[in-house]
């Protein structure tokens, strides 16, 4: 059974493909383009998973999910931070302490996997 998906994510191409991705993976997507659209929708509908990029136009993903927690939304959500800095880069480390998941971009179809079966 597919599941409910936000995608934030500003780059157009980015979000796009990952969209179209995680459909045909079968999975119910919608995707916004900054933080305050995300909140909307968590506002709106409960999602299982929202993969959040960390440089959003309007805020950063830390402050986002800070935000989102504090309004008490998604409180049954998977929260993966997306992000081309490195595991190991300072942004990365501080995403990893508040996020459930990390994942690098581009993003390793072996791990994506790994963070949708572990939320089944």
């Amino acid at each position: 059974m597919g599941k409910h998906i936000l995608i934030v994510e500003d780059y157009l191409e980015a979000g796009a493909t990952f969209k179209e991705l995680l459909e045909l993976l079968g999975h119910d997507v919608k995707w916004v383009l900054n933080g305050q659209s995300a909140i909307q929708q968590l506002e709106e509908k409960a999602f299982d998973l929202v993969f959040m990029d960390l440089n959003l136009p309007d805020m950063h993903g830390v402050v986002l999910l800070k935000q989102v927690q504090d309004k008490g939304l998604g409180p049954n959500t998977q929260f993966i931070a997306v992000s081309g800095h490195s595991a190991k880069d300072v942004a990365a480390v501080e995403a990893i302490k508040v996020f459930d998941h990390y994942l690098e971009k581009p993003i390793d179809l072996a791990m994506l996997n790994r963070i949708l079966s572990r939320t089944a």
